[in-house]
């Protein structure tokens, strides 16, 4: 029994090791990030650039997918019908929210970027990211999910590594060969490229699993819409307050 759970302990901080050095290595992986870009790209465009990455993660969290919601409910009493019911019908709203908001935003971008931000010139970065934003909400969630079933390395791998890296990769692959071509419009086009790459990993590598399957099982889910509208109308308000301030 000792050894067992010294083993399984053993295990677990293994797990735990790995996964923080995932998110150090996206940290990482960050820092290399903005500085291919303020060295390659012309210094008005790379400033553009950067404060479209942070513009987008304010996209990002402005959505109705209960992430934490969704871990809580998973990690409860592992994948029974159940608990992939949930998960699939957190998957719907995802997928119903953020389509519909990416659509509207990129209709109205001008005038979020100018009116709501008051940043003009980041319209053309924000209207080449935000096809990324329904692609990131739903792996996203995703990673919560590997997160409930114990597989926290695959989880960060998802969340936190997987769109750097590609962008990275894409960036250095034209930093080499087409340095011509580097600017605003290719580095948001890549950026949502890794975003729906992410997506179509973190997807099959679920479904994969024995078991579990995606099907319809219908909005309506009184226990979890109430949970979810309490977190998001908290990161409203947080993302208000900032915004309050940053207009100040």
């Amino acid at each position: 029994m000792q050894h067992t759970l010294a083993t399984g302990r053993a295990a677990t901080l293994l797990k735990l090791a790995f996964a923080a050095g995932a998110k150090l290595s996206a940290a990482f992986i960050a820092f290399g990030l903005t500085a291919l870009v303020t060295r390659n790209v012309p210094n008005d465009e790379a400033g553009i650039i950067l404060s479209g990455l942070i513009i987008h993660t304010v996209f990002f969290v402005v959505r109705l997918c209960p992430n934490n919601v969704v871990l809580r409910f998973l990690s409860d009493h592992g994948l029974d019908e159940y608990r992939k019911e949930k998960l699939n019908k957190a998957i719907l709203w995802a997928i119903t929210v953020s389509i519909p908001l990416t659509s509207l935003s990129m209709i109205f971008v001008q005038f979020i970027a100018g009116d709501i931000f008051n940043k003009p010139e980041f319209w053309g970065v924000l209207f080449w990211m935000l096809p990324a934003l329904p692609a990131i909400a739903l792996f996203y969630l995703f990673s919560f999910a590997y997160q409930s079933r114990h597989k926290v390395i695959l989880g960060t791998l998802v969340q936190n590594l997987g769109v750097l890296a590609l962008l990275v990769v894409g960036l250095v692959y034209i930093w080499y060969d087409y340095t011509e071509l580097l600017g605003v419009a290719l580095l948001t086009n890549i950026h949502s490229a890794a975003a729906q790459i992410v997506l179509v990993l973190a997807f099959i590598l679920w479904f994969r699993q024995n078991n579990v399957g995606l099907r319809y099982s219908g909005y309506k889910d009184g226990e979890m819409t109430s949970e979810a509208m309490v977190l998001w109308t908290a990161s409203l308000m947080t993302l208000s307050v900032h915004w309050v301030r940053g207009r100040d």
